[in-house]
């Protein structure tokens, strides 16, 4: 790597950190910029990146490391490793987080996997063709459509310190509570019907009470469009209410 000395308007001088031109040529080539390399590898190519943008660099960099590109399924980072010549791809899903990593040589093969993922290719498609990419399970499971019984497996092999394991089963064991999303958060069991929401849904949450009861609530967001849920009974005995104030939920 090595540093420019930019002067501002004011005479102040500004060090910018630029990738190494031994390491990547194609990048000092553009000016040290990868966005700028990016375009002119895809030009060589002869494709056309969109939604090409700048990137939040990792501390200690400048954003001439760093590049995204957007899409509807999710957005894709491209980093430049400082030390040594790699070029990192990062694939995220909304909500999700990350979907997959890789190590890549060129700008090339960077470009060929963000535009698999731009024109929504299935994840295990892309994990098929390019095997260098390290898929995460959820990621997978949830652009399969298994989010919510990744997301269910994940609760149930929860330490019982956690959660409420009888509770959790019962919950399970109900349909319209086993296709939502569920979360636990400080003992409580959450439902969401994305993967990530505000409390504030039409959803229930189960905050534990002690001696086998637990308390059920609803927090209405008026930012959140109100689905009003019907009362839910089980063989099992387990129910939920709409409430904003709360119902008592019991086993038999």
């Amino acid at each position: 790597m090595f540093w420019v000395l930019l002067m501002a308007g004011d005479g102040v001088g500004v060090l910018l950190m630029r990738p190494d031109a031994g390491r990547y040529p194609e990048v000092a080539a553009c000016g040290g910029d990868l966005m700028a390399a990016l375009r002119a590898a895809a030009g060589r190519m002869g494709v056309r990146l969109v939604g090409l943008g700048e990137a939040y660099p990792p501390e200690g960099l400048s954003r001439h490391f760093v590049a995204a590109l957007e899409a509807e399924c999710g957005d894709v980072h491209v980093g430049l490793r400082p030390e040594r010549r790699e070029v990192g791809v990062t694939l995220r899903l909304p909500l999700v987080g990350v979907a997959a990593v890789a190590a890549v040589w060129s700008l090339e093969v960077a470009i060929e996997v963000a535009q698999a993922w731009q024109a929504g290719v299935p994840l295990a498609d892309m994990a098929a063709r390019w095997e260098f990419l390290i898929v995460s399970p959820k990621a997978l499971a949830h652009d399969q459509g298994r989010g919510a019984a990744y997301e269910w497996e994940s609760v149930r092999r929860l330490p019982d310190r956690l959660v409420d394991h009888t509770l959790v089963e019962a919950a399970f064991r109900s349909p319209q509570l086993s296709s939502l999303f569920p979360m636990v958060s400080h003992g409580s069991l959450q439902f969401r019907r994305l993967t990530v929401s505000a409390p504030g849904s039409d959803v229930p949450s189960v905050l534990p009470l002690g001696e086998g009861r637990w308390r059920v609530i609803c927090l209405w967001d008026q930012d959140i469009p109100v689905r009003r849920p019907a009362l839910l009974r089980k063989p099992s005995g387990w129910w939920w209410k709409d409430s904003q104030k709360g119902a008592v939920l019991r086993s038999k």
